[in-house]
Protein backbone atom coordinates (compact mmCIF):
# COMPACT_ATOMS: atom_id res chain seq x y z
CA UNK A 1 0.00 0.00 0.00
CA UNK A 2 2.86 2.40 0.89
CA UNK A 3 4.54 1.51 -2.40
CA UNK A 4 1.35 2.41 -4.31
CA UNK A 5 1.08 5.76 -2.49
CA UNK A 6 4.71 6.56 -3.32
CA UNK A 7 4.15 5.73 -6.99
CA UNK A 8 1.02 7.94 -7.19
CA UNK A 9 2.81 10.81 -5.43
CA UNK A 10 5.68 10.59 -7.91
CA UNK A 11 3.30 10.68 -10.87
CA UNK A 12 1.52 13.78 -9.50
CA UNK A 13 4.81 15.61 -8.86
CA UNK A 14 6.05 14.81 -12.35
CA UNK A 15 2.85 16.16 -13.88
CA UNK A 16 3.12 19.35 -11.83
CA UNK A 17 6.73 19.90 -12.88
CA UNK A 18 5.85 19.27 -16.52
CA UNK A 19 3.04 21.82 -16.32
CA UNK A 20 5.39 24.42 -14.93
CA UNK A 21 7.78 23.81 -17.80
CA UNK A 22 5.09 24.40 -20.44
CA UNK A 23 3.98 27.63 -18.79
CA UNK A 24 7.57 28.94 -18.67
CA UNK A 25 8.10 28.37 -22.41
CA UNK A 26 4.99 30.36 -23.42
CA UNK A 27 5.99 33.66 -21.74
CA UNK A 28 6.10 36.38 -24.44
CA UNK A 29 8.77 39.09 -24.62
CA UNK A 30 7.18 42.51 -23.99
CA UNK A 31 6.76 44.62 -27.15
CA UNK A 32 9.12 47.39 -26.02
CA UNK A 33 11.87 44.87 -25.18
CA UNK A 34 11.74 43.06 -28.51
CA UNK A 35 14.37 43.99 -31.08
CA UNK A 36 14.72 43.31 -34.79
CA UNK A 37 18.28 43.15 -36.11
CA UNK A 38 19.02 44.70 -39.51
CA UNK A 39 20.54 42.09 -41.79
CA UNK A 40 19.16 39.24 -39.67
CA UNK A 41 15.48 39.86 -38.94
CA UNK A 42 15.17 42.72 -41.45
CA UNK A 43 16.47 42.14 -44.97
CA UNK A 44 18.30 45.02 -46.66
CA UNK A 45 15.90 44.79 -49.62
CA UNK A 46 12.99 45.43 -47.23
CA UNK A 47 14.32 48.84 -46.06
CA UNK A 48 12.15 51.66 -47.44
CA UNK A 49 13.17 54.72 -45.40
CA UNK A 50 15.79 55.80 -42.87
CA UNK A 51 15.86 59.10 -40.96
CA UNK A 52 18.71 60.67 -38.99
CA UNK A 53 17.87 63.97 -37.28
CA UNK A 54 19.80 66.23 -34.89
CA UNK A 55 18.43 69.52 -33.58
CA UNK A 56 19.46 72.15 -31.08
CA UNK A 57 16.83 74.76 -30.17
CA UNK A 58 19.04 76.55 -27.66
CA UNK A 59 21.60 79.27 -28.43
CA UNK A 60 23.38 78.81 -31.80
CA UNK A 61 20.42 76.73 -32.94
CA UNK A 62 20.79 74.22 -35.75
CA UNK A 63 18.89 71.43 -37.48
CA UNK A 64 20.42 68.57 -39.48
CA UNK A 65 18.53 65.82 -41.30
CA UNK A 66 19.80 62.92 -43.42
CA UNK A 67 17.43 60.58 -45.18
CA UNK A 68 18.01 57.42 -47.22
CA UNK A 69 14.93 56.13 -49.01
CA UNK A 70 13.53 54.18 -51.93
CA UNK A 71 11.25 55.84 -54.50
CA UNK A 72 10.08 54.37 -57.82
CA UNK A 73 12.78 51.73 -57.62
CA UNK A 74 15.54 54.33 -57.08
CA UNK A 75 17.75 54.69 -54.04
CA UNK A 76 17.96 58.34 -52.92
CA UNK A 77 19.80 60.46 -50.36
CA UNK A 78 18.39 63.72 -48.99
CA UNK A 79 20.05 66.20 -46.67
CA UNK A 80 19.04 69.53 -45.14
CA UNK A 81 21.01 71.88 -42.90
CA UNK A 82 19.50 74.83 -41.04
CA UNK A 83 21.46 77.15 -38.77
CA UNK A 84 20.66 80.17 -36.64
CA UNK A 85 24.04 81.39 -35.32
CA UNK A 86 23.88 83.66 -32.32
CA UNK A 87 20.18 83.01 -31.84
CA UNK A 88 17.73 80.54 -30.33
CA UNK A 89 15.64 77.98 -32.20
CA UNK A 90 13.82 76.20 -33.42
CA UNK A 91 15.23 76.74 -36.91
CA UNK A 92 12.71 77.24 -39.70
CA UNK A 93 12.78 76.88 -43.46
CA UNK A 94 14.21 80.37 -43.96
CA UNK A 95 17.29 79.31 -41.92
CA UNK A 96 18.16 76.63 -44.50
CA UNK A 97 21.71 77.00 -45.81
CA UNK A 98 22.03 73.71 -47.65
CA UNK A 99 19.53 71.24 -49.07
CA UNK A 100 19.57 68.67 -51.85
CA UNK A 101 18.83 65.16 -53.11
CA UNK A 102 20.95 62.77 -55.15
CA UNK A 103 20.30 59.35 -56.61
CA UNK A 104 22.60 56.72 -55.14
CA UNK A 105 24.45 54.12 -57.12
CA UNK A 106 24.14 50.46 -56.18
CA UNK A 107 27.55 50.69 -54.53
CA UNK A 108 26.56 53.75 -52.47
CA UNK A 109 23.34 52.09 -51.29
CA UNK A 110 25.28 48.96 -50.33
CA UNK A 111 27.66 51.13 -48.27
CA UNK A 112 24.64 52.57 -46.43
CA UNK A 113 23.33 49.04 -45.76
CA UNK A 114 26.72 48.02 -44.38
CA UNK A 115 26.62 50.91 -41.92
CA UNK A 116 23.14 50.07 -40.56
CA UNK A 117 23.84 46.31 -40.58
CA UNK A 118 23.66 44.83 -37.11
CA UNK A 119 21.69 47.78 -35.81
CA UNK A 120 18.62 47.15 -33.69
CA UNK A 121 15.09 48.30 -34.44
CA UNK A 122 12.53 48.34 -31.66
CA UNK A 123 9.10 49.79 -30.96
CA UNK A 124 8.86 53.57 -30.61
CA UNK A 125 9.05 54.83 -27.04
CA UNK A 126 9.43 58.12 -25.24
CA UNK A 127 13.15 58.69 -24.84
CA UNK A 128 14.45 59.42 -21.39
CA UNK A 129 16.62 62.03 -23.10
CA UNK A 130 13.76 63.72 -24.97
CA UNK A 131 14.56 67.39 -25.27
CA UNK A 132 18.24 66.81 -26.05
CA UNK A 133 19.77 67.36 -29.50
CA UNK A 134 19.53 63.73 -30.63
CA UNK A 135 20.28 62.14 -32.95
CA UNK A 136 16.86 60.57 -33.44
CA UNK A 137 16.98 57.54 -35.72
CA UNK A 138 14.09 55.74 -37.43
CA UNK A 139 14.13 52.90 -39.92
CA UNK A 140 11.04 51.88 -41.90
CA UNK A 141 10.74 48.53 -43.61
CA UNK A 142 8.11 46.42 -45.29
CA UNK A 143 5.87 44.30 -43.02
CA UNK A 144 6.83 46.22 -39.88
CA UNK A 145 3.11 47.04 -39.30
CA UNK A 146 4.19 50.33 -37.71
CA UNK A 147 5.53 48.53 -34.66
CA UNK A 148 9.33 48.47 -34.93
CA UNK A 149 10.88 51.72 -36.20
CA UNK A 150 13.22 53.21 -33.59
CA UNK A 151 16.79 52.46 -34.66
CA UNK A 152 20.13 52.31 -32.89
CA UNK A 153 23.52 51.58 -34.45
CA UNK A 154 25.49 48.46 -33.67
CA UNK A 155 28.28 50.59 -32.19
CA UNK A 156 29.32 54.18 -31.65
CA UNK A 157 32.04 53.72 -34.26
CA UNK A 158 29.45 52.82 -36.91
CA UNK A 159 27.36 55.84 -36.01
CA UNK A 160 30.37 58.13 -36.39
CA UNK A 161 31.25 56.45 -39.70
CA UNK A 162 27.65 56.96 -40.85
CA UNK A 163 27.88 60.70 -40.14
CA UNK A 164 31.14 60.95 -42.09
CA UNK A 165 29.55 59.11 -45.00
CA UNK A 166 26.62 61.55 -45.08
CA UNK A 167 28.99 64.53 -45.12
CA UNK A 168 30.82 62.94 -48.04
CA UNK A 169 27.54 62.46 -49.93
CA UNK A 170 26.61 66.11 -49.33
CA UNK A 171 29.58 67.17 -51.44
CA UNK A 172 28.25 65.05 -54.32
CA UNK A 173 24.92 66.87 -54.58
CA UNK A 174 24.24 67.83 -58.19
CA UNK A 175 21.47 69.78 -59.88
CA UNK A 176 19.66 69.25 -63.18
CA UNK A 177 19.92 71.39 -66.32
CA UNK A 178 16.83 71.14 -68.51
CA UNK A 179 15.50 72.78 -71.69
CA UNK A 180 12.03 73.61 -72.99
CA UNK A 181 12.73 72.23 -76.48
CA UNK A 182 15.26 70.23 -78.47
CA UNK A 183 18.30 71.87 -80.10
CA UNK A 184 20.34 72.59 -76.98
CA UNK A 185 23.59 70.68 -76.60
CA UNK A 186 25.58 70.27 -73.40
CA UNK A 187 28.18 67.86 -72.07
CA UNK A 188 25.85 66.52 -69.36
CA UNK A 189 22.59 67.37 -67.62
CA UNK A 190 23.69 67.17 -63.96
CA UNK A 191 26.14 69.70 -62.48
CA UNK A 192 27.57 70.40 -59.06
CA UNK A 193 27.08 73.87 -57.52
CA UNK A 194 29.85 76.20 -58.66
CA UNK A 195 30.62 74.15 -61.77
CA UNK A 196 30.92 76.08 -65.04
CA UNK A 197 28.28 75.16 -67.61
CA UNK A 198 28.53 75.63 -71.39
CA UNK A 199 25.50 75.14 -73.64
CA UNK A 200 25.22 75.43 -77.45
CA UNK A 201 22.20 75.98 -79.64
CA UNK A 202 22.93 75.34 -83.33
CA UNK A 203 19.49 74.76 -84.85
CA UNK A 204 19.17 78.16 -86.51
CA UNK A 205 16.60 78.83 -89.23
CA UNK A 206 16.70 81.71 -91.69
CA UNK A 207 14.46 84.74 -91.19
CA UNK A 208 13.95 83.77 -87.55
CA UNK A 209 14.65 85.65 -84.35
CA UNK A 210 15.54 83.63 -81.25
CA UNK A 211 15.06 84.73 -77.66
CA UNK A 212 16.74 82.78 -74.86
CA UNK A 213 15.84 83.20 -71.21
CA UNK A 214 15.96 81.57 -67.79
CA UNK A 215 14.22 82.41 -64.54
CA UNK A 216 16.81 80.42 -62.60
CA UNK A 217 20.21 81.86 -63.51
CA UNK A 218 21.90 84.77 -65.27
CA UNK A 219 24.00 83.62 -68.22
CA UNK A 220 26.43 85.01 -70.79
CA UNK A 221 25.39 84.70 -74.43
CA UNK A 222 27.75 84.76 -77.43
CA UNK A 223 27.56 83.81 -81.09
CA UNK A 224 30.16 81.50 -82.65
CA UNK A 225 28.55 79.75 -85.60
CA UNK A 226 25.69 79.15 -83.19
CA UNK A 227 24.54 80.47 -79.84
CA UNK A 228 26.83 79.73 -76.89
CA UNK A 229 25.71 80.20 -73.27
CA UNK A 230 27.90 80.03 -70.18
CA UNK A 231 27.06 80.32 -66.49
CA UNK A 232 28.02 78.94 -63.11
CA UNK A 233 25.66 76.29 -61.76
CA UNK A 234 23.78 77.56 -58.68
CA UNK A 235 22.60 75.36 -55.82
CA UNK A 236 19.28 74.56 -57.53
CA UNK A 237 17.96 73.19 -60.81
CA UNK A 238 18.16 75.38 -63.92
CA UNK A 239 15.83 75.51 -66.93
CA UNK A 240 17.08 77.23 -70.10
CA UNK A 241 14.39 78.21 -72.59
CA UNK A 242 14.12 79.48 -76.14
CA UNK A 243 11.40 81.33 -78.04
CA UNK A 244 11.52 81.92 -81.80
CA UNK A 245 9.66 84.24 -84.15
CA UNK A 246 9.54 84.38 -87.94
CA UNK A 247 10.81 87.85 -88.91
CA UNK A 248 8.94 87.66 -92.25
CA UNK A 249 5.62 88.01 -90.44
CA UNK A 250 3.88 91.30 -91.19
CA UNK A 251 4.26 93.91 -88.44
CA UNK A 252 1.97 96.90 -89.08
CA UNK A 253 3.90 99.07 -86.60
CA UNK A 254 7.40 98.28 -87.82
CA UNK A 255 7.76 101.48 -89.87
CA UNK A 256 5.92 103.88 -87.56
CA UNK A 257 8.27 106.66 -86.53
CA UNK A 258 8.75 107.15 -82.81
CA UNK A 259 7.73 110.70 -81.95
CA UNK A 260 7.89 110.36 -78.19
CA UNK A 261 11.45 111.66 -77.85
CA UNK A 262 14.32 110.04 -75.96
CA UNK A 263 13.45 107.34 -73.48
CA UNK A 264 15.51 108.90 -70.73
CA UNK A 265 13.33 112.01 -70.83
CA UNK A 266 10.53 109.85 -69.39
CA UNK A 267 12.60 108.50 -66.52
CA UNK A 268 11.39 110.76 -63.75
CA UNK A 269 9.86 110.27 -60.33
CA UNK A 270 6.57 111.66 -61.63
CA UNK A 271 6.37 108.90 -64.26
CA UNK A 272 7.26 106.04 -61.91
CA UNK A 273 4.42 103.50 -61.55
CA UNK A 274 6.14 100.50 -59.95
CA UNK A 275 9.40 99.85 -58.10
CA UNK A 276 11.11 96.68 -56.88
CA UNK A 277 14.32 96.93 -54.80
CA UNK A 278 16.51 94.33 -53.09
CA UNK A 279 19.79 94.59 -51.24
CA UNK A 280 22.07 92.42 -49.12
CA UNK A 281 21.23 93.38 -45.55
CA UNK A 282 24.79 94.28 -44.60
CA UNK A 283 25.07 96.63 -47.56
CA UNK A 284 21.69 98.37 -47.77
CA UNK A 285 22.35 101.66 -49.55
CA UNK A 286 25.91 100.49 -50.01
CA UNK A 287 27.66 97.87 -52.06
CA UNK A 288 25.20 95.35 -53.47
CA UNK A 289 21.67 96.08 -54.66
CA UNK A 290 19.36 95.56 -57.64
CA UNK A 291 16.32 97.63 -58.52
CA UNK A 292 13.73 97.36 -61.31
CA UNK A 293 11.57 100.45 -61.94
CA UNK A 294 8.67 100.89 -64.38
CA UNK A 295 7.97 104.35 -65.87
CA UNK A 296 5.09 105.56 -68.02
CA UNK A 297 5.86 105.90 -71.74
CA UNK A 298 2.78 105.51 -73.97
CA UNK A 299 -0.53 103.65 -74.08
CA UNK A 300 0.97 100.23 -74.81
CA UNK A 301 4.55 100.41 -73.53
CA UNK A 302 6.45 101.20 -70.36
CA UNK A 303 10.11 101.92 -69.71
CA UNK A 304 11.78 99.28 -67.57
CA UNK A 305 14.97 100.53 -65.91
CA UNK A 306 17.40 98.38 -64.00
CA UNK A 307 19.75 99.90 -61.42
CA UNK A 308 22.53 97.54 -60.41
CA UNK A 309 25.20 98.08 -57.77
CA UNK A 310 27.91 95.50 -57.21
CA UNK A 311 30.55 95.43 -54.53
CA UNK A 312 33.24 98.11 -54.90
CA UNK A 313 31.83 99.37 -58.20
CA UNK A 314 29.78 102.27 -59.51
CA UNK A 315 26.05 101.86 -59.89
CA UNK A 316 24.92 101.24 -63.46
CA UNK A 317 21.55 101.96 -65.04
CA UNK A 318 20.12 100.36 -68.19
CA UNK A 319 16.64 100.73 -69.64
CA UNK A 320 14.43 99.45 -72.43
CA UNK A 321 10.83 99.46 -73.65
CA UNK A 322 8.51 96.67 -72.49
CA UNK A 323 4.84 95.86 -72.85
CA UNK A 324 2.54 97.59 -70.39
CA UNK A 325 1.24 94.13 -69.46
CA UNK A 326 4.24 93.71 -67.14
CA UNK A 327 2.65 96.26 -64.81
CA UNK A 328 -0.61 94.29 -64.85
CA UNK A 329 1.31 91.11 -64.00
CA UNK A 330 3.15 92.83 -61.14
CA UNK A 331 0.00 94.35 -59.67
CA UNK A 332 -1.78 91.01 -59.93
CA UNK A 333 0.86 89.59 -57.57
CA UNK A 334 0.43 92.57 -55.23
CA UNK A 335 -3.28 91.77 -55.04
CA UNK A 336 -2.74 88.01 -54.78
CA UNK A 337 -0.51 88.40 -51.71
CA UNK A 338 -2.61 91.31 -50.33
CA UNK A 339 0.55 93.39 -49.93
CA UNK A 340 -1.39 96.63 -49.46
CA UNK A 341 -2.68 95.20 -46.16
CA UNK A 342 0.71 94.15 -44.76
CA UNK A 343 1.57 95.64 -41.40
CA UNK A 344 4.48 95.12 -39.07
CA UNK A 345 5.52 91.52 -39.71
CA UNK A 346 8.18 88.91 -39.13
CA UNK A 347 10.95 90.56 -41.16
CA UNK A 348 13.65 88.78 -43.12
CA UNK A 349 17.25 88.25 -42.15
CA UNK A 350 20.04 88.62 -44.69
CA UNK A 351 18.11 90.59 -47.35
CA UNK A 352 16.02 93.73 -47.54
CA UNK A 353 13.18 94.00 -50.07
CA UNK A 354 11.07 97.04 -50.96
CA UNK A 355 8.13 97.29 -53.36
CA UNK A 356 6.38 100.57 -54.24
CA UNK A 357 3.16 100.75 -56.23
CA UNK A 358 0.15 103.00 -56.81
CA UNK A 359 -2.91 102.25 -54.68
CA UNK A 360 -5.99 104.50 -54.83
CA UNK A 361 -3.91 107.29 -56.34
CA UNK A 362 -1.16 107.14 -53.71
CA UNK A 363 2.30 105.56 -53.81
CA UNK A 364 2.44 102.74 -51.25
CA UNK A 365 5.74 101.45 -49.86
CA UNK A 366 5.98 97.85 -48.59
CA UNK A 367 9.21 96.36 -47.25
CA UNK A 368 10.38 93.02 -45.91
CA UNK A 369 9.93 94.48 -42.40
CA UNK A 370 6.16 94.45 -43.03
CA UNK A 371 5.81 91.00 -44.52
CA UNK A 372 4.02 88.00 -42.99
CA UNK A 373 5.73 84.66 -42.56
CA UNK A 374 5.28 83.62 -46.21
CA UNK A 375 5.90 87.13 -47.57
CA UNK A 376 9.19 86.25 -49.28
CA UNK A 377 7.13 84.37 -51.87
CA UNK A 378 5.56 87.66 -52.96
CA UNK A 379 8.89 89.44 -53.39
CA UNK A 380 10.36 86.48 -55.28
CA UNK A 381 7.36 86.27 -57.59
CA UNK A 382 7.52 89.99 -58.43
CA UNK A 383 11.24 89.76 -59.05
CA UNK A 384 10.70 86.85 -61.45
CA UNK A 385 8.20 88.89 -63.46
CA UNK A 386 10.43 91.96 -63.77
CA UNK A 387 13.76 90.16 -64.23
CA UNK A 388 12.13 87.79 -66.72
CA UNK A 389 10.78 90.74 -68.73
CA UNK A 390 14.20 92.36 -68.58
CA UNK A 391 15.86 89.17 -69.80
CA UNK A 392 13.42 88.88 -72.69
CA UNK A 393 14.09 92.46 -73.74
CA UNK A 394 17.87 92.19 -73.47
CA UNK A 395 18.31 88.76 -75.02
CA UNK A 396 15.41 88.79 -77.46
CA UNK A 397 15.21 92.00 -79.49
CA UNK A 398 11.74 92.90 -80.65
CA UNK A 399 10.51 93.29 -84.24
CA UNK A 400 11.07 96.33 -86.43
CA UNK A 401 13.66 98.01 -88.63
CA UNK A 402 16.98 99.04 -87.07
CA UNK A 403 20.22 100.59 -88.29
CA UNK A 404 23.51 99.00 -87.38
CA UNK A 405 25.61 101.33 -85.17
CA UNK A 406 28.77 99.72 -86.58
CA UNK A 407 28.28 99.98 -90.34
CA UNK A 408 24.97 101.87 -90.72
CA UNK A 409 23.26 99.08 -92.68
CA UNK A 410 19.45 98.90 -92.55
CA UNK A 411 18.24 95.59 -91.04
CA UNK A 412 15.09 93.74 -90.03
CA UNK A 413 16.49 90.58 -88.45
CA UNK A 414 18.40 90.06 -85.22
CA UNK A 415 21.87 90.33 -86.82
CA UNK A 416 23.24 92.91 -89.23
CA UNK A 417 23.19 91.51 -92.75
CA UNK A 418 26.40 93.43 -93.57
CA UNK A 419 28.77 93.02 -90.60
CA UNK A 420 26.97 90.44 -88.45
CA UNK A 421 26.61 92.67 -85.36
CA UNK A 422 23.72 91.65 -83.08
CA UNK A 423 20.87 94.14 -82.85
CA UNK A 424 21.31 96.31 -79.73
CA UNK A 425 18.72 95.07 -77.27
CA UNK A 426 18.63 98.03 -74.89
CA UNK A 427 19.59 101.66 -74.89
CA UNK A 428 22.24 101.92 -72.18
CA UNK A 429 22.70 105.08 -70.16
CA UNK A 430 26.12 105.44 -68.57
CA UNK A 431 27.25 107.63 -65.70
CA UNK A 432 28.70 110.73 -67.33
CA UNK A 433 27.42 114.06 -68.73
CA UNK A 434 23.70 114.33 -69.34
CA UNK A 435 23.19 110.67 -68.43
CA UNK A 436 24.77 111.25 -65.04
CA UNK A 437 22.38 114.14 -64.36
CA UNK A 438 19.35 112.03 -65.23
CA UNK A 439 20.62 109.14 -63.10
CA UNK A 440 21.19 111.34 -60.07
CA UNK A 441 17.78 112.98 -60.49
CA UNK A 442 16.16 109.56 -60.26
CA UNK A 443 18.33 108.30 -57.41
CA UNK A 444 17.22 111.14 -55.12
CA UNK A 445 14.21 108.94 -54.36
CA UNK A 446 15.85 105.63 -53.47
CA UNK A 447 13.27 103.44 -51.67
CA UNK A 448 15.28 102.10 -48.71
Amino acid sequence: MKRLILILTGIILAAMLAGCGVKENTVEVPLFDKQMIVGTNIAFDDITDFYYTKENINYDAYYQRYRFYVEDGRHLFFHETRVRPGDYGPCTEKDTIQIGTIELSAEQWTQFCDLVSGGAVKARSESADSGDSGPWLYLYWTNDRSKYQQFSFDSYEKEAEFEEYCVALESKIMYRLSFNRSGFETEKTMYAPGEEVTVRYDIIATDTDYSFYSNDVEFRQEYDGGYVFTFVMPDHNVALNVKSRNTMEYDPDANIENTSGNLKDHITNENMVFDYYEAVEATVGGDESTEYVLYEYDDTQLILARYNKEEDSEETMDYCLVSSSVLDDSMELVRKYKMANWKKGTGLRGMTYVVRFMNDGEMVRISSDDMPEDGSEAFNAIREVLSGEWGNAVRGSGPGIWYCPECGCRNEGRYCSECGLEKPAVEVMGTSGQAENALQAMRRDIPY
